[in-house]
């Protein structure tokens, strides 16, 4: 029965110690911080209890809310200048308008009913950057952690 009630965890969030197993554990998928974080733990050095989300969801939720003519690249060349800045807040609060998608909130429901809700001090919601080159430094300005959430609805909020 638990194992049931895990499935959709499990095809969208992964425990940390389950990365690095497979090709698609590539740390332009899984982020810089979780591809070390995760070659620490397979190498016996005590790293917090995490979970990781695949770039692609991330990717997929860019593709269904930004307008035209405002994919990632076009918004990363035209950064620093006004119609880029004009672009990216507009694909900000295009972002932001956009419902989560259902099996990913079905999952971090499941995760905090069953592992987080009885943590104390409430969790960390890290980005992990998945981008390199000029995209990585784009993006860097926008990352940030947020800490002591304490319930499935900040955690949502804070993965949007």
């Amino acid at each position: 029965m638990a194992e049931a009630l895990d499935k959709p965890r499990r095809s969208v969030l992964r425990s940390l110690d389950d990365t690095g197993l497979s090709r698609r554990d590539a740390e332009r998928k899984i982020g810089r911080k979780a591809f070390v974080l995760g070659r620490l733990a397979r190498a016996g050095i005590a790293v917090p209890r995490a979970w990781v989300l695949d770039a692609t969801w991330f990717e997929t939720a860019l593709d269904r809310a930004l307008p035209r003519k405002h994919d990632l690249k076009s918004l990363v060349r035209l950064s620093g200048t006004k119609a880029g800045d004009e672009r990216c807040a507009r694909a900000y609060e295009e972002m932001l308008a956009q419902p989560l998608d259902g099996e990913l909130v079905e999952a971090l429901n499941e995760l905090w009913e069953q592992e987080l809700a009885t943590l104390p001090r409430g969790v960390a919601v890290r980005p992990s950057l998945a981008a390199s080159g000029p995209l990585a430094g784009a993006a860097m300005r926008h990352l940030h952690s947020l800490v002591g959430l304490g319930d499935a609805q900040a955690v949502a909020e804070a993965v949007r």
